[in-house]
């Protein structure tokens, strides 16, 4: 079953909500943008959903070009389950951090079918296949995610087959199509589950229903 990731948390309903739909991870935002949280706004949230969901959805924090010692204490200090790496880390970053990772795979417009190939490839290279993740999503400057902006329907094809997460432009009305199209590993959602800039509970349900009702990529 595809697996859903419902990120730019900013409240603890927000993850709470996330947990009601059976999503399976909630992003927190500790790099630049609108939806960055504090550490102390991080722990808060984590608290709020672990008493309530003691192990599921997962916790994953979002960090861009951060240094790995900083990044590692803030994974203690709020209780985070996974990092996510959106800026421009080096393969050798890797090692130093102690949690799974999922690495984001920014792919711009224009790219060859040999191009998008060997981006991807050189990411998988860059993980741990036992506990890692590539995420791909559209290239924005200047942005870490939630922008709206979907990939290229033209490389959805080419990346068909690779296990990865898929983020860009998804919402409850498109996801299901998306899933059964490019057939990820799993889905992540910021922007397209908000109304006026918060997320909407009824839209984050909706949202995890379609992506899991077509299935997807299965173990």
């Amino acid at each position: 079953m595809t697996v859903v990731k419902i990120c730019g948390i900013m409240r603890p309903e927000d993850a709470i909500a996330a947990a009601d739909a059976e999503a399976d991870f909630v992003g927190i935002i500790f790099a630049p943008g609108r939806r960055r949280r504090s550490v102390a706004q991080g722990r808060e949230i984590v608290q709020k959903l672990r008493a309530e969901r003691p192990e599921i959805p997962a916790v994953v924090g979002v960090f861009a070009d951060m240094a790995a010692d900083e990044v590692n204490q803030i994974v203690q200090e709020v209780g985070i389950d996974r990092v996510q790496l959106s800026g421009s880390e080096p393969p050798e970053y890797r090692s130093l951090i102690k949690s799974p990772v999922i690495k984001a795979v920014k792919l711009t417009s224009g790219l060859s079918e040999d191009e998008i190939m060997e981006i991807i490839v050189s990411a998988e290279e860059y993980l741990d296949p036992l506990m890692d993740i590539c995420l791909v999503e559209p290239h924005v400057e200047g942005a870490f995610g939630g922008t709206g902006v979907k990939v290229d329907p033209e490389y959805l094809t080419t990346i068909r087959g690779f296990t990865f997460l898929l983020a860009g432009g998804l919402n409850p009305d498109n996801v299901g199509s998306v899933v059964r199209d490019a057939e990820p590993w799993g889905v992540d959602v910021s922007s397209g589950v908000e109304t006026d800039g918060e997320k909407d509970s009824i839209k984050i349900a909706r949202f995890v229903y379609q992506a899991k009702r077509v299935g997807g990529w299965r173990l």
